[in-house]
């Protein structure tokens, strides 16, 4: 294969069809996680009508141990299978029989967990939840080799129906119980039907069939599975770490600062994950399979910059954008009651702008088979965060907030020069990527901000009327400026969205 560096290597065919095959995976995620969404938003709607809040909470309160005992549940195998460019059998038997044993262990050890879960939280009711919910381990493991080959091979509509299906039959069988009156079993069942339809599903959808993963333990085998270990360790890890920095600031809020402020919290907090789970949970998921196959380097660098490039152009403006109107914004959809949330949301915005990129530092370690860097990145970025959270505490929310977004924005450039080293991309090559949006956002932003002092003043205009008239003028000076920036950017997406009707999925390395 002929090698180009460059501008060439950018405008590669094999790049572009390859992230024209990733925005489609893309596409089907997001398709696919958008109708759960819906699906799941009338599950609870019917069951809230038929069980009480205790029987949520007592299901919630179980999830919090089971929840600590996942990061645990395959030990890294799933994404040891994705990044392997050769799989053999044994490593699919490997992965079944590792995979199931550890289910199987921690589901044991959920039930020997279970009195003590019931005298915590001095409920008697939560011991034979606990040892239902048990099951879930070992079934959620019987998926973990079908699951993973699916988004191996980049089948993200068979997974998206895998997960819809899932739901819908999980779905069924909660309303069945909480009509009959079943209670907090209602939401048990849900799980484990949902955890064992999916396995199900999942094996029929599967590129192998189970007889093929399932080959009785041998000496290839064993050492298959020592293989998948030595990539996955330093994963537990990295869930363990990832685990306590996003659970330290609710903890602290709720400890010292109380319900009230954490409930404003949660909400600005709520449009931090928005381009997180709307943009690069999608294009993430695909990313780790599609950048494992690609083994010219300079195909790497070149596709890889696209990708954080593509992800600029859409989450910049959107959340810088936010952040300007997020007055109006809270005001329409929360009510006056929640303005204190403002603050935050702002921080919040603008931090998630930056940590839409770094959504891709993850997928990337990974396709090159050094989760040792995440693990090495976490070691220190965990101390430093719950440290400044901890700090914040003593000026209140918006203490917390502030060093939350400081911490976490000082250490975007850092943690993006870690991974970059891990294909030799200068990140004056990286930052060049992002330059067009982020110009394109500053002088959307100054107009934005003009425009809300002067057209529409704070709190005189209607919120939805302003907030129509900003997205208007945002998106009207953030196209002229891209299009003196990055002349291309615009037609490179719409041959883009051309390649994704088409289905063009060229085949890879």
């Amino acid at each position: 294969m002929r090698r180009s560096g460059g501008t060439e290597a950018m405008t590669s065919p094999h790049a572009s069809a390859l992230l024209a095959r990733a925005a489609r995976g893309a596409l089907w995620s997001w398709g696919g996680q958008t109708l759960k969404h819906v699906v799941q938003l009338g599950l609870v709607a019917v069951l809230a009508r038929w069980l009480a809040p205790a029987d949520f909470g007592r299901v919630a309160m179980i999830g919090v141990v089971t929840g600590f005992l996942s990061l645990f549940s395959e030990w890294g195998i799933g994404p040891a299978l994705i990044q392997r460019r050769e799989l053999k059998r044994a490593h699919l038997s490997a992965a079944f029989w590792g995979s199931l044993t550890a289910g199987l262990a921690l589901g044991f050890l959920l039930v020997l967990s279970a009195p003590l879960v019931a005298a915590i939280y001095a409920d008697a009711t939560l011991r034979p939840l606990t040892v239902a919910l048990a099951l879930n381990f070992p079934l959620v493991a019987l998926a973990t080799v079908p699951i993973n080959l699916l988004q191996r091979e980049l089948h993200l509509e068979r997974l998206a129906l895998v997960e819809l299906l899932s739901l819908v039959v999980g779905g069924a069988v909660a309303v069945s119980l909480a009509l009959r009156g079943g209670g907090a079993w209602s939401l048990v069942a849900q799980t484990l039907a949902t955890s064992g339809a999916t396995a199900v599903v999942a094996w029929a959808l599967a590129p192998i069939r189970l007889r093929d993963a399932r080959e009785a333990p041998t000496r290839a085998v064993r050492e298959a599975l020592r293989d998948l270990f030595r990539f996955g360790r330093p994963l537990v890890g990295v869930n363990v770490l990832t685990y306590i920095t996003r659970n330290a600031d609710n903890a602290l809020i709720g400890r010292f600062l109380g319900a009230q402020a954490l409930g404003y919290y949660a909400l600005a907090y709520r449009l931090l994950l928005f381009p997180l789970q709307n943009i690069s949970w999608a294009l993430g998921r695909v990313l780790f399979p599609a950048l494992s196959r690609i083994s010219d380097p300079d195909h790497l660098r070149a596709t890889y910059r696209r990708v954080v490039e593509g992800i600029a152009l859409l989450a910049f403006p959107m959340m810088i954008g936010m952040a300007i109107v997020a007055p109006e914004l809270i005001r329409l959809l929360y009510g006056s009651q929640w303005e204190r949330a403002v603050f935050p949301a702002r921080l919040f915005c603008v931090l998630g702008a930056l940590q839409a990129i770094g959504t891709t530092i993850g997928p990337l370690c990974l396709s090159q088979g050094r989760p040792d860097v995440l693990l090495r990145w976490n070691l220190m970025f965990t101390p430093a965060v719950v440290g400044g959270i901890a700090l914040g505490v003593r000026w209140g929310l918006e203490g917390v907030a502030l060093a939350y977004a400081s911490v976490s924005g000082a250490a975007w450039y850092f943690s993006h020069a870690l991974a970059n080293r891990v294909i030799a991309l200068p990140m004056r090559a990286f930052l060049r990527a992002l330059a067009p949006a982020a110009v394109s956002t500053l002088v959307m932003a100054v107009g934005v901000i003009l425009a809300r002092a002067h057209l529409f003043p704070p709190r005189t205009a209607s919120p939805a009327l302003a907030l129509l008239g900003h997205a208007a003028i945002g998106v009207s000076l953030y196209t002229l400026m891209l299009r003196v920036l990055r002349p291309s950017a615009l037609g490179d997406l719409r041959e883009l969205a051309r390649a994704i009707r088409r289905g063009r999925s060229a085949a890879l390395e």
